[in-house]
């Protein structure tokens, strides 16, 4: 059976135990979960202007869309824009298919 758990306070390692075996942690009126989705606005209105960005790749070819979109410049939360992400939330670490990486990618 897999359970929702709703702003549950749990030690870390119970929480990625609890995770690893199937089930599902949903926290609210997170600080850090605002700064990063105000970032993503940023960078999604950076790269696409006044177009609609869900309705942009029907608007301009593919190779422009890929051109513009926030993701292919690599673009990432970093300096100021990190520690207002992350206002007081720890990074969380990135991965790649070749194992954990050092770097941050986006707050806890």
């Amino acid at each position: 059976m897999i359970t929702l758990y709703l702003n549950r306070k749990i030690d870390d390692d119970a929480r990625r135990e609890s995770l690893f075996n199937g089930d599902f942690y949903l926290y609210t009126g997170l600080s850090g979960a605002a700064g990063l989705v105000a970032h993503a606005r940023d960078l999604v209105a950076q790269a696409f202007g006044d177009l609609d960005p869900e309705r942009a790749q029907f608007g301009m070819d593919v190779d422009e869309f890929v051109r513009r979109s926030p993701r292919s410049r690599r673009s990432s939360p970093t300096g100021s824009a990190r520690r207002s992400c992350a206002s007081g939330s720890p990074p969380i670490s990135g991965s790649t298919r070749n194992g954990p990486t050092s770097t941050s990618r986006g707050c806890a």
